[in-house]
Parts: C-alpha cells; structure tokens; sequence
C-alpha cells in the first residue's frame, strides 16, 4: 500500500489485480465497489492518492529500463536513491536488499500488471478514488494494517506484501548475529537470525491483521506455513526431549522436523534445538504464546476478550468472545483448532 511496514487487508472477497490485466476496458463494467478505509495523511484516500503518484514515476522508470535505459528519480519523493540515474532492476534490487517496504506494492503492481498498469492506474481513480463508496455501498474495504486495529469483518483476506520471514543460514546471514551460549550446553555456538532485521514488527503487524476476521480468515501460503511448522517444531522437540527424560534414544528424523526449518539446513540435533531457542521461542515469547498454546492457534483462532495483548485490540460488548475460524490458504478451506 506504499506505508512503510504496513499491509493491506482485502476484506469481504479478494479481487486480483492481474484480472484487469486480461480486459482492463471490460473490468470497468464488472469492477467491485471499493471502499478505502482509515483517514489522515498516512491511510485512506490521501495515503491512495500518495501510492499512485508513487507508481506513476516507478512506472516510468519501469518503461525507459525497458528500452535499456535509466532514470534519476523525484529526490524528494524517493530520497534514498539521491536522485542518481538507475534502472528498473536496480531499484528492485536495492529495495529489497534494503528492505524498503514502502515501495513493495508498487514493485508487486507493476511487475504483475506491466504494460496494463497505467490503465489499471486511472482505472482506480476513477471507480476508487473519485467515486467514494461508503462502507456500508462497498463489496471490498481495503484498508492497512494499522488503520483496521479495533476494527472486525466477517472475512479477511491478508494480502502477500509481508516481508518473507525466511530463515537465514547462520554462516552466511547478512545479518547474522554471530554466537550465542547453547542454553543447554554453555557451549558457544552460531546464532540463527530471520533474513529480515525487521522480522519483530512485521509479526507484530500480521498479529493484528490476522486477528481482525470474526469467520473466515485467508492468508499467503507462507505465513501459515511458518506458524504451522514452529508448531509442529515446538511438538517434535518437546516430544524429544520427553523421549530423553524416560531413558529412550530418540531419532529427530523419526520424530519428524518441518520442511520450512529443515530448509535452514539443521545438521544435527544440536542446530534443531539452537534453531528452536533463537527463532521459535523468540516468535512464542513475542507473543506471549502460554506453554500449552500453538502459535497457529494465537493469529488464526485469537481469543477477542483477551484484553491483555495490547490496548488497541479493545472491542465492542457483543464481539468481545472467541471466534471460531476458517482459515483460508489458496483453494483450502481450513477449520480452526477446537
């Protein structure tokens, strides 16, 4: 949505953007009823209005790469890039290798859209922007992360511009953090870190948007497949160690190790436990995860009367209980855990 570290919710059903791509001309006829939520400078229509001025120059830039040349951004609108002459592949590069999260969707829009993103462009000012729907009128509220905190719908649809929180190799992180002292074994050992530095805020955020859903909850596949699998790497190893406190010799490989974490290239079951006390105690910790409680359980079945997680999750007599979810991922329906 072009706010730094913050994400758009699609709520009530998701409308692609690479549908207008097909027939942006007979999308005009069919388009939804989109209303922005928030206000002030940094959310709603203002903020929108910010975002296509922003992919207005990007897509310039986008078009002279295309023809092999380059271009010296607005500094005052892009000021990280100092106004210096630069390509549509060095921008994307040097986004995201400095995670620049305020330029996500606008490099997602026009890497999805291409040629189309100028049509798809006023297409939004007019039907959107210009034409104002109500709450109340709209099939879709598009709204950021921040500006929904006290709010609910029925369904919500988490859209893919969350950092990615993959883990990265503890000998060749960027931001590696070095060693640490094995809680174990008071040995030391390398120290396994999120690839993003910004990996505290934006779970703090996905928090937030994933507890805004009363009934039906969908989110990127990835971000419920990292919740799912720290889950299932708390149960393996507690069920090792469990194994290790009645005299048994227990197998990691039988007891089973999720692939997202397998991927961070575990050798031992030394690198499983260091592993499980940098990245997946520290998730349960943030978020204040009781020692019975699954991390999938918190974002996707979210007890609303808890009160305790922060001021801003204060709701009104009749939604304060739990609600039972669906969670979304792709074409899966999935009820939530009893």
């Amino acid at each position: 949505d072009g706010s730094d570290s913050d994400h758009t919710s699609n709520v009530k059903r998701k409308h692609d953007p690479a549908i207008i791509s097909q027939d942006i001309e007979e999308e005009t006829e069919i388009l939804p009823k989109i209303h922005i939520n928030g206000t002030g400078e940094n959310s709603g229509i203002k903020k929108w209005k910010q975002v296509l001025i922003q992919l207005e120059s990007l897509y310039q830039l986008y078009q002279v790469s295309k023809d092999g040349g380059s271009l010296a951004l607005n500094p005052q609108k892009f000021k990280e890039f100092d106004g210096k002459e630069i390509t549509w592949s060095e921008f994307e590069g040097t986004a995201k290798d400095r995670e620049m999260t305020t330029y996500a969707a606008s490099i997602h829009i026009i890497n999805t859209l291409k040629e189309n993103t100028m049509k798809a462009i006023n297409l939004f000012q007019l039907k959107v922007i210009e034409t104002k729907y109500s709450e109340e009128e709209a099939d879709i509220i598009v709204t950021t992360t921040h500006a929904s905190k006290g709010l609910e719908w029925d369904h919500v649809q988490v859209c893919n511009d969350f950092i990615q929180l993959e883990i990265a190799p503890n000998d060749t992180s960027k931001w590696a953090g070095g060693t640490t002292v094995c809680l174990r074994t008071g040995m030391t050992r390398k120290k396994w870190e999120f690839a993003s530095k910004n990996f505290g805020d934006e779970l703090n955020l996905l928090y937030v948007a994933c507890t805004r859903a009363k009934k039906i909850l969908s989110v990127p596949r990835y971000i419920k497949k990292l919740l799912v699998e720290a889950d299932a790497m708390h149960s393996s190893l507690s069920q090792f160690e469990n194994e290790v406190r009645n005299g048994n010799e227990p197998c990691i490989e039988k007891i089973g190790m999720p692939s997202t974490f397998s991927e961070a290239k575990i050798g031992s079951i030394t690198d499983a436990f260091g592993l499980y006390d940098d990245i997946v105690s520290g998730i349960r910790s943030e978020n204040k995860v009781a020692a019975g409680q699954q991390l999938s359980e918190l974002f996707f079945n979210a007890d609303k009367n808890d009160g305790g997680r922060d001021q801003d999750h204060a709701r009104n007599e009749e939604t304060n209980k739990v609600h039972k979810l669906k969670v979304k991922n792709e074409s899966n329906l999935i009820p939530a855990p009893n």
